[in-house]
């Protein structure tokens, strides 16, 4: 693909949807909830974004890689703790 075809096809598209608290799809794989905020539908499945939240005390997703797409994290602290913070 040219980069002209490329810059065309990324401005034919571009807007980014995210949902409303308490919508979008929710999966339980195991102990984690699993929400899509944007499932790529509206990016060209360039972007996708999921809230994901593991039971308290889990080591989270084993290591793995996927052959076709990146993947990225962005760390966040619930407003308010389920459980008391230890300080030690």
């Amino acid at each position: 693909m040219s980069e002209e075809a490329w810059n065309s096809e990324l401005q034919t598209d571009p807007a980014v949807s995210v949902v409303r608290p308490g919508d979008g799809e929710t999966i339980v794989p195991g102990t984690t909830h699993v929400r899509a905020l944007e499932d790529g539908s509206h990016t060209g499945h360039r972007l996708a974004i999921a809230e994901s939240v593991p039971a308290p005390h889990t080591q989270g997703p084993p290591q793995h890689q996927h052959g076709q797409h990146g993947e990225g994290f962005s760390g966040g602290w619930p407003l308010t703790p389920r459980e008391p913070i230890s300080t030690r």
